[in-house]
């Protein structure tokens, strides 16, 4: 459903955070079990490579994930944080994310 509203009610909680692909090649869960109705990752910009994005561990590779390059950032509608997952060209490097939680 796009785009996607933002309501003017205010959250009553949120989640920031930052997480890195240890190893380039091995994807990782964004975050563990958060309910929520949408998320804003952005590729950190000291990243020297790209981050690639997916609803799970195989479609997040390299070969097969959404790309996104140094300082770009995407939101994606989802119900729970942990069904996002991330890859990276270089280890090490990774996203910061903001997420308001579900009323």
């Amino acid at each position: 459903m796009w785009p996607i509203q933002i309501q003017d009610a205010a959250y009553n909680a949120f989640k920031v955070g930052r997480k890195a692909v240890s190893s380039a090649g091995t994807p990782v869960q964004l975050a563990s079990d958060y309910p929520c109705r949408y998320v804003i990752i952005q590729a950190l910009i000291a990243n020297t490579g790209n981050i690639y994005w997916g609803d799970d561990s195989d479609n997040a590779k390299v070969a097969t994930g959404m790309q996104l390059l140094a300082g770009a950032s995407v939101v994606i509608p989802i119900d729970n944080l942990s069904k996002i997952w991330l890859d990276s060209d270089v280890n090490s490097e990774g996203v910061c994310f903001f997420v308001p939680k579900n009323q």
